[in-house]
């Protein structure tokens, strides 16, 4: 097989558009070769056949340029996959131009999307966007570990040993695939040891602190509802505040949410009890939000925790505990793993265990039902 530059004349009066010409030679039945042939046009790049002035030359210089940079770049990967070879000489790409590339191909949810995203921008603080995938060595990726863990977080904090895991394992994943499409011949981020994450343990609250929250009045009603309907239905508050009144659907004396949920994008028809509906109230028109007014972020952190100590409650207590909640009584109640979850939206069931472990030992009553020895 053969390949050649050329240019296409015929179809443009005044312009020549640039192509690439395979030719192979191909053995038939009977033994005699067959010369096939097809053509590649690299889209976009032309010269004027007859250039007029300095521009169009100018133009046909930068244009050729172009042309024939391509071209050796499929000249080279057709020799090198030929010849079952490594694709090293992609390795003087750009590696944020192949990471785009490559995560642009993912089917990622929106908050995937962003945690690539998020990862990326600090890949770039680390040391520039200017990288070549070759300069990807063992010594950069020992780096970037040591400025994760020296990183601070807006607020002043160290990032989380989870945060660093999830960062340094995005651009292991890239790595990973560079190595699998011969482009590297080794992940350089196999041979440096990162941290074991450590992640905070899931903090959920009784039945008895439910009812401690309900009878505690507080000034922001988006707040309170959004989180009791979470420690009700399990959803994230992330998907709650996009709930509408068309979300909801009653089917005889059963009730509904018929959602998309952000993190997973999967469709999830979501039964509610009857404190669950009770926290909505009447229904309102199909285009109104249920839980109107609600807003993330820090704010509702902090008049979550304010209302949470007022009810007495000395847990440290964030907006993803409702989940927590909804999951480990649920958990505690029925022992019934495959419906929770369905329930959670959850893709694996070790995610789902995590809640049946934490009801059958839950430490701050059983080491209450221990036998008292002070009398």
């Amino acid at each position: 097989m053969s390949i050649k530059l050329s240019i296409d004349n015929k179809h443009n009066v005044g312009k020549g558009y640039y192509r690439i010409e395979y030719y192979e030679g191909v053995k038939d039945n009977n033994g005699k070769t067959i010369r096939k042939r097809w053509k590649e046009s690299i889209k976009g790049i032309f010269k004027y056949l007859n250039p007029k002035n300095p521009q169009e030359r100018d133009h046909n210089k930068k244009h050729k340029n172009i042309a024939e940079s391509i071209f050796r770049e499929k000249e080279m990967e057709y020799q090198y996959s030929s010849n079952n070879l490594p694709k090293t000489y992609k390795a003087t790409r750009n590696f944020f131009h192949y990471w785009d590339e490559f995560v642009a191909k993912l089917d990622l949810t929106t908050k995937a999307v962003a945690s690539y995203a998020s990862a990326r921008k600090k890949l770039i603080e680390f040391k520039g966007e200017n990288i070549l995938i070759g300069q990807i060595d063992y010594a950069y990726c020992r780096d970037y570990l040591n400025f994760l863990s020296s990183s601070l977080k807006s607020n002043g904090e160290q990032l989380s040993s989870a945060s660093i895991d999830a960062y340094f394992k995005k651009l292991k994943f890239i790595l990973k695939e560079l190595v699998k499409e011969g482009i590297v011949r080794k992940n350089p981020c196999e041979d440096v040891k990162a941290p074991k994450a450590i992640h905070k343990l899931k903090e959920w609250l009784t039945t008895n602190e439910i009812k401690q929250l309900i009878n505690t009045p507080y000034q922001i009603k988006s707040m309170r509802d959004a989180f009791l309907l979470s420690c009700f239905c399990g959803l994230r508050l992330g998907d709650i505040v996009k709930l509408k009144w068309k979300d909801l659907v009653k089917e005889d004396d059963k009730a509904f949410f018929n959602i998309k949920t952000s993190k997973t994008g999967k469709y999830l028809k979501l039964p509610l009890n009857q404190d669950a509906i009770k926290v909505i109230g009447e229904r309102k028109g199909d285009r109104d939000s249920i839980i109107v007014g609600l807003k993330l972020g820090s704010n509702l952190n902090e008049h979550l925790s304010k209302w949470v100590r007022r009810a007495g409650i000395t847990k440290d207590i964030t907006p993803h505990c409702g989940r927590h909640t909804f999951a480990t009584n649920f958990a505690d109640q029925t022992k019934d793993g495959n419906t929770l979850q369905y329930l959670l939206n959850h893709s694996d069931s070790k995610t789902t265990k995590i809640y049946l472990h934490m009801a059958e030992n839950k430490p701050y009553e059983q080491v209450n039902n221990m036998e008292s020895l002070m009398g």
